[in-house]
Order: structure tokens, then C-alpha cells, then sequence
């Protein structure tokens, strides 16, 4: 158990670690792109920039987090010649999409002129260059998860929010750069956080022992066999979300979508912190299911009781101290984004819990299953969510009615199938040796971190 909660503490320790940072780095940056275009130039912005969101869910058909189960599954089995082959072949089939999809955000862009307008016609162009270059990003988090990289994975993220922020804090404040500015800024920023690091990566999978046999077009039976499962989930997840800033733009317009996107950005900080862990999750409960469901079900189990412990502690905090950072950051225009928070945090009162089910059930290969959840709870919430907004504003989509739908299907799911990975609420505020095991690695490895 202790090489497990080694692994779990030193990657949750990095994701920490980066996302602490990202959060601040990013969150200035947005601060200073608010500030600076006003809540419709940077409605204007996000409207273009959810094309690119919604165009990734094609780049992959939703199986990045299948490839990253499989690879990891077949280090923990030592068949690391086959986890390189998919590797591979994952990055020649996230080429070929990615220049597909490119010319295709570039056609939707000449739509958008039409429909819309040419000040979110010329920010689509730019946006279709990020389809490129998420391509080389879902590569590049595929193999750090996959090959636990988690420091690469950091070095990535990091790189590429301080090259944002100095890049807007230039172009855009001290050169007065509008919107093709921002878009230009988020673009670059994005291709030379990859360009640093890439070549790092490629050298250390290269290192990595060789054992075991390759077999043959492996991604395809990957798809055939759970993937194309994925692909639905993703649809629901990659495709939709980006469509509720279009219902809002519709039913609001570009000054509702500048507030929605605030309270949900403020909200994403905020997980991204608290859900350190989910990164190496999948790729450690994938690797230990390998060699036993008994070790895997302890350590779903046992991860999903410190998320729970750590957002409704953070959460608190969170409800009682939103109005004071929106408005201390910006301004009293954005207070309304403070009702969207507030219930977005609802959400996450089951966040912990749920965050960890996503990755048993790729650990378990039941994408179907997953699939079928979701679709569930999409199916009741997303038509309510619009009425929602249509009735009373941007909030519709706030109220986390799909959340908890999902959270209750995968539960009784696991309940009835896998009992050994239903979460069991008696055991939430229960603690033990192991406990304070991981608490000291997860501490240890973050302090190396700072005085390094």
C-alpha cells in the first residue's frame, strides 16, 4: 500500500502544486482581460472561444481518459511495449483529426460572419489555430498521465499561464491590444508551453524499458471494444457545455455571457485546487485494478473520503467570501456572477465522491454504463437548465440538477455491479494509519517543491 499512496501523494503533491499556480497566474490574467475589453468585448471572446471547446470533443471522439486507462493498465501488467504502441498510434490519430477539425473551425468561421457579425467572425479564425495545438496538448496529458509524468504535466501548465500573462500584460495593457490581442496572446502562449516541453516528453517515454508485446492496431480495437462509449460521454460533456454560452447569448446576449463565464471561471479555480488529485487518479486506480480489484476499490474509496473532507471545507469558505474577491477584483458590474457561484457550489457538495467514479468505472470498463449515467441525467437536465435561463437568466445553468443525477446513477450502478466501489458515507470522517501516511507524502513532496 505504501508505493500506492506514494504515487498518489507525489502526484497529487505536483497537481497541487500546479494548479495553485495556473489559479493565480490565470486568474490575474483574466482580471486584466475584463478589466480592460468590458463584460461585451469579453463576452465576445468566450463566445469564440467555446467553438474551439466544442470542437474538441471530435479531436480524440472522446478517448483520451480510454488510451490513458489502457496504457497505464498495461504498465501495471509490464507490457510497456504495448502502452508505447498506443501511444503512438493515439498521436497519428490525433494529427489526422486535428487538421480536419482546424479546416472546419475555419469554415464555421465564415458562418459566424454571416450570422453574427466580422468581430466574432476574425476571433474564430484565431480560435481554429487552437484546435491544432489542443491536439498536441490531449498528446502531451495523455503521456504524462499515462507514464505518471506528473512533473511534465506541471511544467506544461505552468509555462503556459505565465507565457499568457506576460503576453496580455504587454500586448494587451501596455500596447492597448483589443480583442484579436487576447485571442492572439491565449494562442501563442498555448503553442510555446508545448514547443518547451514536448521535447521532454518524447525523451523521457523513449527511456522508458520495453517489455512485452506490441500487438496490432491497437486504438482501433480500443474504440470497438469501450471507446466509442467514451465518444458519447464526451458529447454530452465537451459538446454541450460550450452550447449553454450560445442559449445565454441567445436569451441575454453577450453582457450574460460575460457574467456566466465569470462566476464559472471563479468556480473552476476553485476545483481545480480542490481536485488535485483526480489527475493521477485515473492513471493509479487503472494500474492497481491490474493486480487486483480488492487494492483498487481501497484506494477509490480511500481518495474519495479526502475530497469530500477537503470541498466541503473549501466550499464553506467559498460561499461565505465570493462577494467580497468578485467585487474587490471586478468591481460591482460582476456581483450578479455571485448567485451563479453559490450554486454551482452546490454541486460540488458531492464533488469529492463523484470526481472519483469517473476513473473507477474506465478502471472497470464500463463506459457503457458511464455513458448511459450521463446520458440520464443530461436528458432530465439540460432541457430544464434552458427553461431555466430563459425564465430567470444565466443562473439555469448554475443549478446543479445534472450533477447530482449523474452522482445518484453512478452510485446505485456501482452499488448493484461493483459494490466494492460504492462509496460508503459512514466511513467519510473515519481516520487511519493510512490516512496519515499519505498526508505526510502529499506535504513532504509539496515542501520539496517550494524550496526547490
Amino acid at each position: 500500500m505504501a508505493s500506492i499512496t506514494r504515487k498518489i501523494g507525489e502526484g497529487t503533491a505536483y497537481s497541487f502544486f500546479q494548479n495553485f499556480l495556473v489559479i493565480i497566474l490565470g486568474a490575474i490574467s483574466t482580471i486584466l482581460v475584463i478589466r480592460h475589453l468590458g463584460a461585451y468585448q469579453y463576452g465576445l471572446v468566450v463566445l469564440a472561444m467555446s467553438i474551439s471547446s466544442a470542437l474538441n470533443v471530435f479531436l480524440d471522439f472522446g478517448i483520451g481518459n480510454v488510451v490513458i486507462s489502457d496504457i497505464a493498465a498495461n504498465r501495471g501488467g509490464n507490457n510497456t511495449a504495448k502502452a508505447k504502441k498506443l501511444l503512438k498510434e493515439y498521436l497519428i490519430f490525433e494529427i489526422i483529426t486535428g487538421v480536419i477539425l482546424f479546416a472546419v473551425a475555419l469554415i464555421l468561421s465564415f458562418f459566424a460572419d454571416v450570422k453574427y457579425g466580422v468581430e466574432i467572425s476574425g476571433l474564430v479564425k484565431i480560435a481554429s489555430f487552437l484546435v491544432i495545438i489542443n491536439a498536441a496538448k490531449n498528446v502531451f496529458m495523455t503521456a504524462a498521465q499515462s507514464f505518471m509524468k506528473f512533473n511534465l504535466l506541471a511544467a506544461l501548465f505552468i509555462s503556459e499561464s505565465a507565457a499568457r500573462l506576460l503576453f496580455i500584460f504587454f500586448f494587451v495593457l501596455v500596447f492597448n491590444g483589443g480583442m484579436v490581442t487576447v485571442m492572439m496572446s491565449y494562442l501563442v502562449s498555448s503553442l510555446f508551453a508545448i514547443l518547451l516541453v514536448f521535447p521532454f516528453m518524447i525523451i523521457s517515454v523513449k527511456k522508458t524499458k520495453t517489455e512485452g508485446d506490441a500487438g496490432k492496431k491497437l486504438i482501433l480495437v480500443l474504440f470497438k471494444e469501450h471507446g466509442k462509449f467514451q465518444t458519447g460521454l464526451r458529447f454530452f460533456q465537451n459538446l454541450l457545455d460550450p452550447l449553454r454560452i450560445w442559449v445565454i447569448k441567445y436569451f441575454i446576449g453577450a453582457e450574460g455571457v460575460a457574467v456566466f463565464n465569470v462566476g464559472l471561471r471563479f468556480f473552476g479555480y476553485l476545483t481545480q485546487l480542490i481536485f488535485a488529485a483526480s489527475g493521477p487518479l485515473l492513471s493509479v486506480i487503472s494500474e492497481e485494478f491490474a493486480k487486483g480489484k480488492e487494492k483498487a476499490a481501497k484506494v477509490a474509496n480511500m481518495i474519495a473520503r479526502y475530497l469530500t473532507w477537503i470541498s466541503l471545507l473549501v466550499m464553506a469558505i467559498a460561499w461565505l467570501f465570493t462577494p467580497n474577491v468578485l467585487e474587490l477584483f471586478f468591481g460591482d458590474k460582476y456581483l450578479s456572477s455571485v448567485t451563479i457561484i453559490r450554486w454551482l457550489l452546490v454541486g460540488y457538495l458531492i464533488g469529492g465522491a463523484n470526481t472519483v467514479m469517473k476513473p473507477v468505472f474506465f478502471a472497470l470498463r464500463a463506459q457503457k454504463a458511464l455513458l448511459l449515467t450521463d446520458a440520464f441525467a443530461f436528458i432530465v437536465s439540460y432541457p430544464l437548465a434552458v427553461y431555466l435561463t430563459y425564465k430567470y437568466g444565466a443562473i439555469g445553468f448554475a443549478v446543479p440538477t445534472g450533477t447530482y443525477l449523474s452522482f445518484a446513477a453512478r452510485y446505485f450502478y456501482l452499488k448493484k455491479k461493483e459494490p466494492l466501489f460504492a462509496f460508503n458515507f459512514k466511513d467519510i470522517f473515519i481516520w487511519n494509519k493510512e490516512d496519515g501516511y499519505l498526508a505526510r507524502r502529499i506535504y513532504n513532496s509539496f515542501m520539496a517543491k517550494i524550496k526547490k
